[in-house]
């Protein structure tokens, strides 16, 4: 059986496609809070963010938040990712935790060492923390209103 270029051209393209999907998982950054922000404002201002971004709530302690994404229960059928929110009055960071359905592996980008995952998830991250630093500003800049 002898196969056509043109469907070997395209079999090639998807897996080059589909290697480029991973991204090495990403080390949090400290992103610190206004000054003023109590460790209540920081828990209010990650549950706003992780609602309005659709993100699930898991558990919930005295300083992290666990968070699932997506929320939606046939999307989390084929794929979700669990993160963690630590925080205190100070500074929050968004953790990865683990994933299903988005290709977490050992290994990309010639990093055999780096623990890796479909790209969308460090741009999930992303989005989660922007979000989590707007909520804060504006609890902030309502503070200073009253």
């Amino acid at each position: 059986m002898q196969i056509s270029r043109p469907l070997a051209a395209a079999a090639a393209l998807l897996l080059l496609t589909g290697c480029s999907t991973l991204a090495p998982i990403e080390e949090p950054v400290p992103v610190q809070a206004p000054a003023g922000t109590s460790a209540a404002d920081m828990r209010t201002a990650i549950r706003q963010a992780a609602s309005a971004l659709r993100f699930r709530f898991v558990s919930e302690t005295d300083h992290a938040v666990r968070l699932s994404y997506p929320s939606h229960p046939e999307k989390r059928e084929k794929f979700h990712a669990d993160f963690e929110v630590r925080y205190d009055a100070e500074h929050f960071e968004v953790h990865y935790l683990t994933s299903d359905g988005l290709g977490e592996q050992m290994g990309c980008r010639n990093a055999p060492a780096d623990r890796c995952v479909h790209h969308n998830v460090m741009r999930w991250m992303r989005n989660l923390s922007y979000k989590i630093d707007g909520c804060l500003a504006r609890l902030q800049t309502a503070r200073e209103i009253r």
